[in-house]
Protein backbone atom coordinates (compact mmCIF):
# COMPACT_ATOMS: atom_id res chain seq x y z
CA UNK A 1 0.00 0.00 0.00
CA UNK A 2 1.31 3.49 -1.33
CA UNK A 3 1.59 6.31 2.25
CA UNK A 4 -0.55 9.22 1.47
CA UNK A 5 0.43 12.49 1.22
CA UNK A 6 -1.56 15.91 1.99
CA UNK A 7 -4.73 15.62 0.33
CA UNK A 8 -3.96 12.75 -1.78
CA UNK A 9 -5.43 9.54 -1.32
CA UNK A 10 -3.60 6.77 -3.21
CA UNK A 11 -5.99 3.68 -4.46
CA UNK A 12 -5.12 0.27 -5.20
CA UNK A 13 -7.31 -1.86 -7.42
CA UNK A 14 -5.77 -5.37 -7.83
CA UNK A 15 -7.17 -8.53 -9.34
CA UNK A 16 -6.21 -12.23 -8.44
CA UNK A 17 -7.31 -15.51 -9.10
CA UNK A 18 -8.64 -18.41 -7.38
CA UNK A 19 -9.86 -21.48 -9.18
CA UNK A 20 -13.08 -20.34 -11.32
CA UNK A 21 -13.44 -17.05 -8.82
CA UNK A 22 -11.72 -13.90 -9.94
CA UNK A 23 -11.73 -11.75 -7.03
CA UNK A 24 -11.60 -8.08 -7.46
CA UNK A 25 -10.20 -6.43 -4.36
CA UNK A 26 -10.57 -2.28 -3.54
CA UNK A 27 -8.96 -0.74 -0.48
CA UNK A 28 -8.73 2.94 1.31
CA UNK A 29 -5.81 3.35 3.08
CA UNK A 30 -7.30 6.43 4.83
CA UNK A 31 -11.00 5.18 5.56
CA UNK A 32 -9.62 1.98 6.77
CA UNK A 33 -12.48 -0.03 4.43
CA UNK A 34 -11.51 -2.84 2.83
CA UNK A 35 -14.51 -4.03 0.11
CA UNK A 36 -14.12 -6.77 -2.34
CA UNK A 37 -16.17 -8.36 -5.42
CA UNK A 38 -16.11 -11.92 -6.64
CA UNK A 39 -17.37 -12.65 -9.88
CA UNK A 40 -17.66 -16.07 -11.03
CA UNK A 41 -15.82 -16.41 -14.89
CA UNK A 42 -14.93 -18.92 -17.26
CA UNK A 43 -11.90 -17.30 -18.31
CA UNK A 44 -9.03 -16.28 -15.88
CA UNK A 45 -6.96 -12.97 -15.85
CA UNK A 46 -5.18 -10.84 -13.72
CA UNK A 47 -5.13 -7.21 -13.63
CA UNK A 48 -3.34 -4.89 -10.98
CA UNK A 49 -3.81 -0.80 -11.39
CA UNK A 50 -2.84 1.97 -9.42
CA UNK A 51 -5.43 5.42 -8.97
CA UNK A 52 -4.08 8.01 -7.66
CA UNK A 53 -7.28 10.42 -6.75
CA UNK A 54 -7.55 13.62 -4.56
CA UNK A 55 -10.88 13.22 -3.18
CA UNK A 56 -12.73 10.25 -1.46
CA UNK A 57 -16.25 10.61 -3.82
CA UNK A 58 -14.23 9.68 -6.53
CA UNK A 59 -13.37 6.42 -5.52
CA UNK A 60 -16.35 4.21 -5.93
CA UNK A 61 -16.95 6.35 -9.25
CA UNK A 62 -13.65 5.25 -10.07
CA UNK A 63 -14.32 1.45 -8.92
CA UNK A 64 -17.38 1.07 -10.92
CA UNK A 65 -15.89 2.43 -14.48
CA UNK A 66 -13.19 -0.16 -13.71
CA UNK A 67 -15.49 -3.06 -12.90
CA UNK A 68 -17.43 -1.82 -16.13
CA UNK A 69 -14.66 -2.10 -18.53
CA UNK A 70 -13.35 -5.27 -17.06
CA UNK A 71 -17.12 -6.96 -17.51
CA UNK A 72 -17.44 -5.56 -20.92
CA UNK A 73 -13.65 -6.62 -21.65
CA UNK A 74 -12.60 -9.51 -19.82
CA UNK A 75 -15.54 -11.08 -18.06
CA UNK A 76 -17.26 -13.52 -19.95
CA UNK A 77 -21.38 -13.76 -19.02
CA UNK A 78 -22.85 -15.81 -15.91
CA UNK A 79 -23.79 -19.32 -16.19
CA UNK A 80 -27.21 -18.85 -16.39
CA UNK A 81 -26.86 -15.68 -19.13
CA UNK A 82 -25.81 -16.58 -23.25
CA UNK A 83 -24.01 -14.37 -24.78
CA UNK A 84 -25.39 -12.03 -27.45
CA UNK A 85 -23.58 -9.35 -29.90
CA UNK A 86 -24.89 -6.63 -27.49
CA UNK A 87 -23.94 -8.55 -24.53
CA UNK A 88 -25.54 -11.24 -22.24
CA UNK A 89 -28.65 -11.84 -21.86
CA UNK A 90 -30.97 -14.32 -19.38
CA UNK A 91 -31.51 -17.85 -20.97
CA UNK A 92 -34.65 -19.51 -21.51
CA UNK A 93 -35.97 -22.44 -19.20
CA UNK A 94 -36.07 -26.09 -19.48
CA UNK A 95 -38.59 -27.00 -22.09
CA UNK A 96 -38.57 -23.63 -24.04
CA UNK A 97 -36.61 -21.54 -26.09
CA UNK A 98 -35.42 -18.35 -27.31
CA UNK A 99 -37.88 -15.90 -29.24
CA UNK A 100 -35.99 -13.10 -29.30
CA UNK A 101 -32.77 -11.69 -27.09
CA UNK A 102 -32.68 -9.02 -24.17
CA UNK A 103 -32.94 -5.74 -25.23
CA UNK A 104 -32.04 -2.55 -23.15
CA UNK A 105 -35.38 -1.78 -22.26
CA UNK A 106 -36.86 -5.74 -21.82
CA UNK A 107 -35.66 -9.27 -20.86
CA UNK A 108 -35.10 -12.28 -23.30
CA UNK A 109 -38.49 -13.43 -24.66
CA UNK A 110 -38.98 -17.34 -24.72
CA UNK A 111 -41.43 -19.47 -26.13
CA UNK A 112 -42.28 -23.13 -25.18
CA UNK A 113 -41.18 -26.54 -27.65
CA UNK A 114 -43.67 -27.47 -29.87
CA UNK A 115 -44.74 -31.21 -29.65
CA UNK A 116 -41.96 -33.69 -30.85
CA UNK A 117 -39.17 -31.37 -29.48
CA UNK A 118 -37.75 -30.73 -26.28
CA UNK A 119 -34.90 -28.55 -24.14
CA UNK A 120 -33.76 -30.08 -21.18
CA UNK A 121 -31.59 -27.52 -19.71
CA UNK A 122 -31.63 -23.29 -19.39
CA UNK A 123 -30.32 -22.26 -22.86
CA UNK A 124 -29.85 -19.20 -25.39
CA UNK A 125 -30.82 -21.55 -28.63
CA UNK A 126 -33.62 -20.57 -30.58
CA UNK A 127 -34.71 -24.05 -31.70
CA UNK A 128 -35.82 -26.89 -29.53
CA UNK A 129 -34.39 -30.87 -30.29
CA UNK A 130 -35.94 -33.63 -31.69
CA UNK A 131 -37.55 -36.00 -29.42
CA UNK A 132 -35.57 -39.32 -30.07
CA UNK A 133 -37.23 -42.46 -31.45
CA UNK A 134 -37.21 -45.49 -29.76
CA UNK A 135 -36.60 -48.45 -33.20
CA UNK A 136 -38.53 -51.60 -32.95
CA UNK A 137 -35.50 -52.31 -35.65
CA UNK A 138 -32.39 -51.67 -33.42
CA UNK A 139 -34.15 -53.96 -30.75
CA UNK A 140 -35.93 -51.10 -28.72
CA UNK A 141 -38.60 -50.01 -27.00
CA UNK A 142 -40.16 -46.75 -25.44
CA UNK A 143 -39.73 -46.79 -21.53
CA UNK A 144 -40.40 -42.88 -20.58
CA UNK A 145 -41.80 -40.45 -23.56
CA UNK A 146 -40.63 -37.54 -25.22
CA UNK A 147 -41.30 -34.33 -22.97
CA UNK A 148 -41.04 -30.57 -23.25
CA UNK A 149 -37.77 -30.63 -20.58
CA UNK A 150 -36.90 -33.94 -21.54
CA UNK A 151 -36.01 -36.19 -24.49
CA UNK A 152 -37.48 -40.29 -25.49
CA UNK A 153 -36.09 -42.32 -22.45
CA UNK A 154 -35.53 -46.05 -24.96
CA UNK A 155 -34.43 -49.13 -23.23
CA UNK A 156 -34.00 -52.86 -24.71
CA UNK A 157 -36.95 -55.35 -26.33
CA UNK A 158 -37.74 -58.33 -24.12
CA UNK A 159 -34.80 -60.98 -25.24
CA UNK A 160 -32.41 -58.25 -26.30
CA UNK A 161 -29.17 -56.53 -24.63
CA UNK A 162 -28.23 -53.09 -25.06
CA UNK A 163 -24.87 -52.32 -27.00
CA UNK A 164 -24.76 -48.74 -26.95
CA UNK A 165 -25.85 -46.32 -24.53
CA UNK A 166 -25.64 -43.14 -22.55
CA UNK A 167 -26.07 -42.46 -18.65
CA UNK A 168 -29.61 -43.39 -18.21
CA UNK A 169 -30.47 -44.31 -22.00
CA UNK A 170 -29.98 -47.22 -24.29
CA UNK A 171 -29.17 -46.00 -28.07
CA UNK A 172 -29.32 -49.69 -29.51
CA UNK A 173 -29.83 -53.10 -28.48
CA UNK A 174 -29.15 -56.79 -30.01
CA UNK A 175 -30.91 -60.06 -29.63
CA UNK A 176 -29.55 -62.31 -26.76
CA UNK A 177 -27.41 -65.51 -28.28
CA UNK A 178 -28.97 -68.72 -28.20
CA UNK A 179 -27.84 -71.77 -27.38
CA UNK A 180 -26.93 -74.60 -29.67
CA UNK A 181 -28.89 -78.02 -28.81
CA UNK A 182 -26.28 -79.86 -26.41
CA UNK A 183 -25.83 -76.76 -24.63
CA UNK A 184 -28.10 -75.26 -21.60
CA UNK A 185 -27.92 -71.56 -20.57
CA UNK A 186 -25.64 -71.34 -17.90
CA UNK A 187 -25.99 -67.65 -17.50
CA UNK A 188 -29.66 -65.72 -18.59
CA UNK A 189 -29.53 -62.39 -20.40
CA UNK A 190 -30.41 -58.82 -18.82
CA UNK A 191 -30.45 -56.14 -20.86
CA UNK A 192 -27.12 -55.06 -20.60
CA UNK A 193 -25.63 -58.43 -20.84
CA UNK A 194 -25.59 -61.20 -23.66
CA UNK A 195 -26.54 -64.70 -22.55
CA UNK A 196 -23.62 -67.60 -22.21
CA UNK A 197 -24.37 -71.62 -22.73
CA UNK A 198 -22.09 -74.60 -21.50
CA UNK A 199 -22.63 -77.98 -22.65
CA UNK A 200 -24.27 -81.07 -21.44
CA UNK A 201 -22.44 -83.01 -19.22
CA UNK A 202 -22.61 -87.38 -20.59
CA UNK A 203 -25.57 -88.90 -19.79
CA UNK A 204 -27.43 -85.77 -20.06
CA UNK A 205 -29.10 -83.91 -22.81
CA UNK A 206 -30.68 -80.12 -23.93
CA UNK A 207 -32.20 -78.75 -27.36
CA UNK A 208 -30.13 -75.30 -25.99
CA UNK A 209 -33.60 -73.55 -24.33
CA UNK A 210 -33.16 -74.13 -20.91
CA UNK A 211 -31.59 -73.32 -17.95
CA UNK A 212 -30.29 -77.07 -17.07
CA UNK A 213 -29.72 -80.24 -18.98
CA UNK A 214 -32.05 -83.18 -18.33
CA UNK A 215 -31.04 -86.73 -17.66
CA UNK A 216 -31.40 -89.29 -20.38
CA UNK A 217 -35.04 -91.45 -19.37
CA UNK A 218 -33.46 -95.02 -17.99
CA UNK A 219 -35.93 -97.60 -19.82
CA UNK A 220 -34.88 -100.26 -17.39
CA UNK A 221 -36.52 -98.32 -14.40
CA UNK A 222 -39.59 -97.96 -16.08
CA UNK A 223 -39.63 -101.82 -17.52
CA UNK A 224 -39.10 -100.89 -21.04
CA UNK A 225 -36.57 -101.34 -23.21
CA UNK A 226 -33.52 -99.16 -24.66
CA UNK A 227 -34.36 -98.71 -28.71
CA UNK A 228 -32.30 -95.59 -29.08
CA UNK A 229 -29.38 -94.26 -26.91
CA UNK A 230 -29.69 -90.57 -26.00
CA UNK A 231 -27.30 -88.03 -27.12
CA UNK A 232 -26.25 -84.51 -25.59
CA UNK A 233 -29.12 -83.11 -28.07
CA UNK A 234 -31.66 -85.30 -27.20
CA UNK A 235 -33.39 -88.04 -25.15
CA UNK A 236 -33.11 -92.27 -25.13
CA UNK A 237 -35.95 -93.97 -26.70
CA UNK A 238 -37.62 -96.73 -25.18
CA UNK A 239 -40.17 -99.43 -26.35
CA UNK A 240 -42.22 -102.52 -25.04
CA UNK A 241 -40.34 -105.52 -24.24
CA UNK A 242 -41.00 -108.56 -26.48
CA UNK A 243 -43.22 -111.06 -24.95
CA UNK A 244 -41.20 -114.74 -25.40
CA UNK A 245 -43.21 -117.26 -23.42
CA UNK A 246 -46.75 -115.81 -24.69
CA UNK A 247 -45.91 -116.28 -28.46
CA UNK A 248 -43.98 -119.68 -27.49
CA UNK A 249 -47.18 -121.22 -25.99
CA UNK A 250 -49.36 -119.68 -28.79
CA UNK A 251 -47.00 -121.42 -31.44
CA UNK A 252 -47.49 -124.39 -29.86
CA UNK A 253 -51.39 -124.75 -29.72
CA UNK A 254 -51.02 -123.59 -33.40
CA UNK A 255 -49.35 -126.32 -33.78
CA UNK A 256 -51.57 -128.81 -32.29
CA UNK A 257 -54.43 -127.66 -33.96
CA UNK A 258 -52.67 -127.65 -37.08
CA UNK A 259 -51.93 -131.72 -36.52
CA UNK A 260 -55.23 -132.29 -35.28
CA UNK A 261 -56.93 -130.87 -38.41
CA UNK A 262 -54.62 -132.73 -40.10
CA UNK A 263 -55.35 -136.13 -38.69
CA UNK A 264 -58.79 -135.64 -39.14
CA UNK A 265 -58.42 -134.96 -42.67
CA UNK A 266 -57.03 -137.77 -43.07
CA UNK A 267 -59.40 -140.16 -41.00
CA UNK A 268 -62.03 -138.62 -43.15
CA UNK A 269 -60.31 -139.36 -46.53
CA UNK A 270 -59.72 -142.78 -45.79
CA UNK A 271 -63.75 -143.26 -44.62
CA UNK A 272 -64.38 -141.57 -48.03
CA UNK A 273 -62.30 -144.07 -49.97
CA UNK A 274 -63.63 -146.41 -47.91
CA UNK A 275 -67.01 -146.19 -48.75
CA UNK A 276 -66.37 -145.99 -52.41
CA UNK A 277 -64.86 -149.32 -52.20
CA UNK A 278 -67.01 -151.44 -49.97
CA UNK A 279 -69.75 -153.98 -51.67
CA UNK A 280 -72.83 -155.12 -50.79
CA UNK A 281 -73.31 -155.51 -47.00
CA UNK A 282 -69.33 -155.51 -46.12
CA UNK A 283 -68.63 -153.58 -43.82
CA UNK A 284 -65.91 -150.73 -44.56
CA UNK A 285 -63.32 -152.04 -42.17
CA UNK A 286 -63.79 -155.44 -43.91
CA UNK A 287 -62.89 -153.93 -47.07
CA UNK A 288 -59.99 -152.49 -45.63
CA UNK A 289 -58.69 -155.93 -44.66
CA UNK A 290 -60.05 -157.77 -46.91
CA UNK A 291 -56.69 -159.03 -48.91
CA UNK A 292 -56.26 -158.76 -53.16
CA UNK A 293 -55.77 -162.61 -54.30
CA UNK A 294 -52.39 -162.79 -55.86
CA UNK A 295 -51.52 -163.15 -59.66
CA UNK A 296 -50.87 -166.67 -60.88
CA UNK A 297 -47.23 -167.77 -61.23
CA UNK A 298 -46.29 -168.16 -64.73
CA UNK A 299 -45.37 -171.38 -65.77
CA UNK A 300 -41.71 -171.05 -67.16
CA UNK A 301 -40.65 -173.34 -70.32
CA UNK A 302 -37.81 -176.22 -70.09
CA UNK A 303 -34.24 -174.85 -71.11
CA UNK A 304 -32.90 -177.08 -73.95
CA UNK A 305 -29.15 -176.94 -74.45
CA UNK A 306 -27.33 -177.51 -77.91
CA UNK A 307 -24.31 -179.27 -78.76
CA UNK A 308 -21.35 -177.51 -79.50
CA UNK A 309 -21.31 -177.34 -83.63
CA UNK A 310 -24.78 -177.44 -84.45
CA UNK A 311 -26.88 -175.10 -86.13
Amino acid sequence: MSATSGDVTQVSIFCCVSGDLQVVKFQHRSSRLPVTWCLQLKETSSLSLDMTLRRDGWIKAAVLVVLSILRIHSFPCHLTEYKTGNGCCPMCPPGSRVKSDCTEDRSTSCLPCVAGTFMDKPTGQKMCFPCSVCDSGSGLKTKHSCSLASDTVCEPLEGFFCIDSTPGRCLAAQRHSRCEPGDFISKAGTSSSDAECSPCSRGTFSNGSSASCQPHTQCETKNLQLTKEGTSSSDAECGERAAVAPVAAGVGVGLLLLLGLGAAGLYFRNQIKCRHRSTGKQSCAETHNRKEPEPPLKECAPMVQRSPGAD
